[in-house]
Formats: structure tokens, sequence, C-alpha cells
């Protein structure tokens, strides 16, 4: 029980006291119960200053029945809820908004109206400022329901069902390493994700950034994992070569490139990039997460030992 409703059962209970005290006939009981209620009160919570008698009455029954807890305050059931908005018209504006979603509130009113009197039934009790506090509780404003319906056009989340059903590949800028002979070069990791398992079929690094180190990550993934059914890649010059085998002739891939106003179709690659880089990275099913500064710091040693190791055997 909180203050609140304590206040207001000892309030309560100060009134019906010498009701309850001891046993009344009903006639007696009647007319104490009146000579109580023709006083004024200052009744906490509320504007009011009298009760009647058959307010009197109950709360005396509720009392011994169950006590002083039972003089408190009872919630609402309908607490939350627009109890001037019905179930059939929260329906009904619901409807009328999504199919038109720059309708307004005073064409909304209209429309209810209407309807209401097509049904020769009274007209829904509705003022703007109600209507709009319903709108905004369901979502259903303007600008709520067109941000919903970008959102889901142009940028709807997916995922493939199965493991080689879509491969998507990238290339990202690698660190500076040491040339055999000195001096220091960039190497560029180049690598494919698959898209329903996160499994990485191949990733290396590379000293360019060009068509042959594609070619190759390519090839040494089709020789782990297989041929994928869609291959998904940006519009890097690389990607667009005539060198990069298309089509579903002889290597039955489909190459699908993404465009720069839907960049969802490369969503999958900042999670690629991470997996595979090891400090900073987040795990992904099958890839090991680093525990510790420690295990990290061999990673990385050991990605740039094999950078190195592949820049002197080319």
């Amino acid at each position: 029980m909180d203050d609140k409703a304590e206040k207001i059962a000892l309030f309560r209970y100060g009134l019906i006291a010498p009701l309850v005290l001891e046993t009344l006939p009903r006639g007696e009981l009647t007319r104490r119960a009146q000579e109580i209620t023709a006083r004024l009160y200052d009744i906490p919570c509320s504007t009011r200053r009298q009760v009647s008698v058959d307010t009197l009455l109950e709360w005396t029954l509720r009392y011994r029945r169950n006590g002083l807890a039972a003089l408190t305050p009872k919630p609402r059931q309908d607490r939350g809820q627009m109890r001037a908005v019905t179930a059939e018209t929260a329906a009904l504006i619901e409807r009328l908004k999504r199919q038109s979603p720059s309708r307004t509130g005073t064409a909304l009113l209209n429309h209810l109206a209407l309807e209401a009197k097509g049904r020769n039934q009274p007209p829904a009790d509705l003022s703007p400022s109600t209507l709009y506090r319903f709108l905004r509780a369901r979502g259903l404003t303007e600008r709520q329901l067109l941000q919903d319906k970008a959102a889901a056009s142009s940028h709807k989340k997916y995922e493939a069902q199965y493991a080689n059903q879509i491969w998507q590949s990238d290339l990202m800028f690698g660190p500076w390493v040491e040339r055999p002979g000195g001096g220091k070069r960039q190497v560029f990791l180049e690598a494919t994700l698959d898209d329903a398992s996160r499994l990485i079929p191949h990733g290396q690094f590379y000293p360019n950034q060009g068509l042959d180190a594609f070619l190759d990550c390519l090839r040494q993934a089709v020789a782990a994992r297989g041929l994928p059914t869609r291959l998904y890649m940006d519009n890097a010059k690389i990607y667009r070569s005539p060198g990069v085998p298309s089509g579903p002739g002889a290597h039955r891939c489909l190459h699908r490139y993404s465009h720069r106003a839907y960049p969802a179709v490369s969503a999958r690659r900042p999670r690629q990039d991470r997996a595979i880089l090891p400090l900073g990275a987040r795990a992904v099913p099958g890839f090991a997460r680093p525990q510790s500064a420690a295990i990290a710091g061999a990673v990385e040693r050991a990605l740039l030992a094999l950078a190195r190791y592949r820049l002197s055997s080319s």
C-alpha cells in the first residue's frame, strides 16, 4: 500500500469508525450514516467535499469483510487505454490511416461521422486531441507510417536460408608491413562471406587490390566450400572487369552488384571485416573470439607473418 492509498484508506476509516466499532440495528446505522454525510470534509486526492450514504455503507461493508486494505481505492481496469475509442472505431481509424498516411485528423473525423450515419448510429464522440493521441500511441502518424514504409522497401533485412545460396565478396585496406628488402608496403584483405552460416570460405591478404587477388581468393573459396548460387559485390572496378566470370553459364554463378542508394545489399560486409580482423573483432559462428589482449596480439602477429610470407614468395 503506497502513501496515497494509505492516506485515503485512513480517511475512509475515520468516517465509518462510528459505524463499525459497535453493532447497530439497521435504522440506527442509516441514521448515523446520514449524520456523517451531512458534514463537509477535506477528502484526500479529491475535489469533492461530501460523500453519499450509499458510499458510506459500502465502505462499512467492505471493511467488515476484508479490513483496512479493502478501503484503498481500486485501480481502473481500463487504465492506459483510450476509453473514448472503441475497438471497432480503432480498427476503422487504423485502416483509413494506413490506406492514406497523408489523411488529416479532420478528414478522419468526417469519415467516421459518415460511417456512423450510414449505419444509423450516433457519431463517435472523439475530439481532435484524443484522435491525435490515439494515432501517436499506435504509430499511425504520417511521419511514422512513411518512415516504416521507406525502411521496409529500401532497407529490408534479408538472410539466406541455406549455406552457399548467397556469398558476398569485398576488399578491405589492411595494415602496412615490412618488405623483405626493406621499406614498407600496404596489404589488402580480400575475403568472401557466406550469408546464411556467416562462414568465411576464404580470406587472404594480398599485395595489391587488383583482379588477380579477387580471382585467386574466389578460386580458393570455391575449392574449399563449393560453388555459390549468388555472389554479391559492390561497384568496384575489379568486380566489373571482363575477367570476372558472370552469368549462369559454365560457372553457374549469378552475380549481383549493390546500388549506392540501397546499401542493404552489402549489409553483411562490416560483420565480415570485424570477423577477420583480430583486434576489436566481433565473434561469428565458426570463429573463436579473442579472450584477452595477449591472444589478440598473437593472432594479429600471425596474420602479419602470413602477409609477409605471401609478399616474399610473390
